[in-house]
């Protein structure tokens, strides 16, 4: 009984009330995070500019972009040979330009009035406003936009854009990006600083230029999913799809190996016969770190085919004075003396069609030489004519400071390359391995075993078996002095070997040391304190931090002499025998708790994109960090040809109002998932990756014409009509009701009908309300009709579409 009394009561309410639109707040962030990007709109004024240059003045103009007022005017007067001037933008942070992949855009348009430019184009400066420390040049780099979508002298606003891709921060003079960095898009310049004369045509109509900008926005490329990382290990890659001239040869717009435009030819005449030598610029290859090189050859005529080729790696210059890791005596040969280092394929020769050729090679040495090399691709002899061409000439380090350190390749998974000359056997570290590639067996004798340790990624493992005093499995090491590093590996004793010592060992012994060799360096050192050799696969860590300071003056090139590294039971004593596997040697991080960008998941936009109406983005954080959610939402107009403007950019907007004047425009909401974080007691964000969410075009909001007509005597009713236009949902719940009325304005007798009209389409809806058969029918004084959104009484938000009708009897 208390739940029908609730119902009536409720209706009396509603019906007798005037019917008023809920109102939804609208929720404002109290705390919001500062957006990391730049996303300039000038819908106020100067917000975020500085600006920079002479002969330049700039004002906030009404003129914007996609018809939202606003954008930034710039006059650049005075005498044409002078500097022209910029507007600078301000970058949040320089680490949002560097090391990454960033686009940089504005829109952009002409005064045709007053300006005609010699050239469609415009350039991004990247600005430094840090002066240098010789002179007052500033440090700047400049990007000439790739993508234009119009012509600039249209008078059209156009579109620009240009990528910036992984960007080390080195400016164009040398200077490296300072906290004080600035955008600066510039109309009329080259790349040079430009002048007026240089950008404007000779038939301006006068001798300024006068533009607009708007919509700047500086912001990181979100990378489509399943796109190739850049590989940190390569230290030079050529595919050589240029157009200019190379050492040694010239670039072809032919079709290279892999059927795409580009290749390098060289030729060797008759008349000067030599050899056919490709060089790569100056790359840092170390000692005693693996590398692959590789590239596509073939030879280009009959005199070239059958040709051997050979990899030169050209040490001029360099050190190289090393005592050779297998020899007794202090000769350092193959590797000092020479200019070059040859190593020749001997099992592959030139045909006339392309081949892959790839060499390994890693120098197990004890050097103190550290200097950039050239690396040649040779063909040929010094008798006769020759041509030959290349493609995807490759240089990467193989990764990882230990070679092999898995023991997965034996010697002989490892092609052989020979060092050329006589002593290409004897000298060679590959025919000095022992059973695995890169570790040479000094007083002991190593085999493949297939017991690993628990969860290991590979196959193999090492089996040591000691025959003589100071055994060891070792091989060369690359030390970056003053690094913390940190060596890691798994072990395993079996015999006499459990309870036994285990350490790193690190030899830098010589016989002679040579007079430019000045770090003080120990001939041995032994890592790992109370470490323990048991019965059972065990990882062990090793912290190294070496910090080798030298007795005087080292020449440029010199390091501390470099190590041979091994791992050593009982301090390599004979008879034991053990197992090693997943040696490592990388930079020690300090632990830290991971920090996971956030996702926008589930994004959505709900509501009717129609003018007036409320649309309500929403998103789920999926985050494994737990900070507050503080995700940005941008609203953006984009127009049939292309142009967008920022509406507005705010953190947690749930509800956003679409105003009138959007009619026809399409409407985009870029959600950037952001989390509040704290750690003690300050505060920072993290952002994560856009996610998009087109709403479509806005349309006009639902036209919905109701009436009601006079009361009917005679057949004792009162009918109600309804007529809907531009129905733009395909499910939308409304009703209407037709209600009859006392002179105290009570609700005495109603009926309701629910509104069903197909999306697109117009329609009549008719409600009648019987008047013959309520007692007391002379009461009735006037009758009302409402529109409410809703399946039925019972079932309303009260949300009127229509404005209240009233008919007096």
């Amino acid at each position: 009984m208390k739940k029908i009394l609730s119902i009536v009561l409720t209706l009396a309410m509603m019906l007798t009330t005037v019917s008023i639109l809920p109102v939804q707040a609208e929720e404002a962030a109290t705390d919001a995070a500062t957006y990391p990007y730049i996303n300039l709109s000038f819908d106020t004024d100067t917000t975020g500019i500085a600006r920079g240059g002479g002969n330049f003045t700039y004002e906030w103009s009404e003129e914007g972009v996609a018809g939202i007022p606003g954008s930034a005017r710039m006059a650049i007067t005075g005498s044409e040979t002078g500097y022209p001037g910029d507007l600078h933008v301000s970058v949040p942070d320089p680490s949002l330009l560097i090391g990454k992949k960033v686009k940089i855009s504005c829109w952009v348009k002409i005064d045709t009035t007053q300006t005609k430019v010699k050239s469609n184009g415009l350039t991004f400066l990247v600005f430094s406003h840090t002066a240098k420390t010789t002179g007052d040049k500033y440090a700047h780099k400049y990007l000439s936009a790739a993508k234009m979508s119009g012509d600039l002298n249209s008078g059209n606003w156009v579109y620009t854009e240009t990528i910036l891709d992984n960007w080390d921060g080195t400016m164009s003079d040398s200077e490296i990006a300072s906290n004080d960095t600035s955008i600066a898009p510039r109309i009329g310049g080259s790349a040079g600083g430009g002048t007026l004369k240089e950008g404007l045509a000779d038939d301006s109509p006068t001798r300024s230029i006068i533009w607009y900008m708007d919509e700047v926005r500086v912001e990181p490329v979100v990378e489509e999913s399943g796109e190739a990382a850049v590989d940190e290990n390569v230290l030079f890659f050529d595919n050589c799809s240029g157009n200019k001239k190379v050492n040694g040869g010239t670039y072809n717009s032919g079709i290279g190996h892999d059927g795409k435009a580009g290749y390098a030819s060289y030729e060797v005449t008759a008349a000067k016969p030599g050899y056919a030598d490709f060089s790569s610029p100056n790359v840092n290859v170390k000692a005693n770190t693996w590398y692959k090189i590789s590239l596509w050859g073939k030879a280009d005529d009959a005199a070239t085919v059958g040709d051997f080729v050979q990899i030169n790696l050209m040490r001029q210059d360099r050190l190289d004075k090393t005592v050779d890791s297998s020899d007794a005596t202090d000769h350092p040969a193959p590797y000092a003396g020479n200019a070059y280092q040859m190593i020749r394929l001997k099992e592959q020769k030139l045909t006339n069609e392309w081949q892959y050729f790839e060499v390994y090679f890693k120098r197990n040495v004890k050097t103190f030489d550290n200097k950039t090399m050239s690396i040649w691709f040779r063909c040929g002899d010094d008798t006769k004519a020759r041509k030959f061409s290349y493609d995807d000439f490759k240089i990467e380090e193989v990764g990882g400071a230990v070679t092999n350190g898995d023991f997965e390749l034996k010697k002989t998974d490892i092609p052989s390359t020979p060092h050329s000359g006589s002593n290409e056997t004897a000298k060679d570290d590959y025919n000095r391995y022992g059973t695995f590639y890169g570790w040479h067996e000094v007083g002991a004798t190593a085999s493949v075993s297939t017991e690993v340790r628990p969860d290991s990624e590979g196959t193999q493992s090492a089996k040591i078996v000691t025959t003589a005093a100071g055994a060891e499995l070792h091989q060369g090491l690359f030390v970056q002095n003053n690094t913390d590093m940190e060596f890691k590996f798994w072990a395993k004793g079996e015999g006499e070997s459990v309870g036994k010592s285990i350490q790193v060992k690190l030899d830098r012994k010589v016989s002679k040391k040579d007079a430019l060799d000045v770090y003080n360096v120990p001939d041995t050192e032994l890592l790992g304190e109370d470490m323990v050799l048991t019965d059972e696969w065990q990882e062990y860590t090793v912290r190294y931090t070496p910090s080798f300071t030298a007795s005087g003056t080292a020449s440029a090139g010199v390091i501390p002499r470099l190590p041979f590294m091994s791992i050593v039971v009982d301090g390599g004593a004979s008879g034991l025998t053990y197992y090693l596997d997943d040696i490592t040697f990388e930079k020690y991080e300090e632990p830290v708790t991971e920090v996971v960008p956030p996702k926008a998941v589930n994004a959505a936009v709900d509501g009717l994109a129609v003018t007036g109406g409320k649309v309500y983005p929403s998103w789920d954080l999926d985050s494994a960090n737990g900070g507050l959610d503080n995700t940005f939402v941008r609203v953006v107009k984009v127009m049939d040809n292309g142009e967008e403007a920022t509406l507005a950019i705010e953190p947690l907007l749930f509800v956003y109002t679409i105003s009138e004047d959007l009619l026809g425009a399409s409407l985009r909401f870029d959600i950037l998932p952001a989390e509040e974080m704290e750690e003690n007691d300050v505060k920072y964000y993290i952002y994560g990756d856009y996610v998009s969410v087109e709403v479509g075009k806005v349309k006009p909001a639902m036209v919905i014409t109701p009436t009601l007509g006079e009361f009917d005597a005679v057949n004792g009713s009162v009918t109600g009509k309804l007529y809907v236009e531009n129905n733009t949902q395909d499910s939308l719940e409304l009703f209407m009701v037709v209600a009859l009325y006392d002179a105290n304005d009570c609700a005495i007798r109603y009926e309701a009908k629910p509104i069903s009209v197909d999306g697109g389409l117009d329609d009549d809806i008719t409600v009648s309300v019987s008047t013959a058969a309520v007692e007391g029918f002379a009461d009735v004084a006037k009758a009302k009709a409402f529109v409410w959104g809703g399946t039925g009484v019972f079932d309303t938000d009260m949300t009127p579409y229509a404005d209240v009708l009233v008919v007096e009897k």
